[in-house]
């Protein structure tokens, strides 16, 4: 019999994690918060200025985009090797808040990663009438793109569906959603809690229309449909094994080439 392949246990990917909100940490308040299988002890000072210090005496950098708060991890304690866009994470003015939704779950950053480009899992999981048309992935450096384009049932009406994803690491995620009842603006944002679990954050926006009561239904009613759907990837994540050289099919997507680019985050893959 062949070996069962193991969970996937690779390094911590480099790159900026969400380790929490700017309204979160208030001057002189001390926080404690724990990610990468370490305690971060993390203030702000008198100057407003973040910093984090982690239990294995290393300070790492923090920034904020928009309301969160952003740490950058290495292992290595190397310096950052790109920063988040100035947009990341921002509030417009023509996109309505829609809060934020969030999960612990048992699975690894790079598994998550990987579910944007197998296309073949829409349709099973997601409930999307035919396997999306993928534009991508492109790269450039630490960013990644992908497009997809499919039909699914919007209000019991097939209607076509457009979603375009960038990735700035694998801890940053900015998609936009579009379809006939409304555009979807969602900031997705895995943080490792440790080699075996996940915090996952997703922040949903959706673009602001004429009509005032459309809005407050599309407020109601989008973070229950979003968790609803979510949540079938989850029991698939937390029991998959890995395999470093799976066989795919061509609907399972361009796994390969993502697999690929993600190699530049981690430190010491072996």
């Amino acid at each position: 019999m062949p070996a069962e392949p193991a969970r996937l246990t690779f390094p911590y990917p480099r790159g900026w994690y969400r380790i929490g909100d700017t309204a979160e940490f208030k001057n002189g308040e001390l926080k404690t918060p724990r990610y990468f299988a370490r305690h971060f002890r993390v203030h702000r000072n008198g100057a407003g200025e973040l910093a984090a210090h982690g239990s294995d005496g290393i300070t790492r950098p923090v920034l904020e985009r928009g309301s969160r708060v952003l740490m950058y991890f290495d292992s290595m304690a190397n310096e950052p090797t790109f920063t988040p866009s100035s947009t990341f994470a921002s509030r417009f003015r023509e996109w309505v808040d829609a809060g934020d939704l969030k999960w612990n779950v048992r699975s690894n950053i790079q598994e998550v990663s990987e579910n944007s480009v197998d296309t073949a899992h829409f349709i099973f999981v997601h409930r999307y009438d035919v396997i999306p048309k993928i534009d991508g992935p492109h790269f450039d450096r630490h960013r990644m793109r992908v497009n997809l384009e499919s039909y699914r049932k919007v209000l019991f009406v097939d209607t076509p569906v457009q979603i375009a994803l960038e990735y700035e690491g694998l801890g940053l995620i900015v998609g936009t959603v579009h379809n006939r009842a409304v555009d979807l603006l969602v900031t997705y944002m895995p943080t490792p809690i440790d080699e075996e679990r996940l915090e996952l954050t997703m922040s949903l926006q959706f673009r602001r229309s004429s009509s005032r009561i459309k809005d407050a239904i599309i407020k109601a009613l989008l973070p229950w449909e979003v968790a609803r759907d979510f949540k079938h990837d989850i029991p698939i994540w937390e029991n998959k094994k890995y395999h470093h050289r799976p066989v795919l099919c061509s609907a399972d997507g361009p796994i390969v080439q993502l697999r690929r680019w993600a190699g530049q985050f981690y430190v010491n893959r072996s």
